[in-house]
């Protein structure tokens, strides 16, 4: 369960750096 859990963690915060990163440029 917590290597579920902290996959996805990683998986969103990666997804909200890419869409920081993007509306930036």
């Amino acid at each position: 369960f917590f290597g579920w859990l902290i996959r996805g963690a990683i998986h969103a915060g990666k997804a909200i750096h890419g869409l920081i990163h993007r509306r930036r440029h």
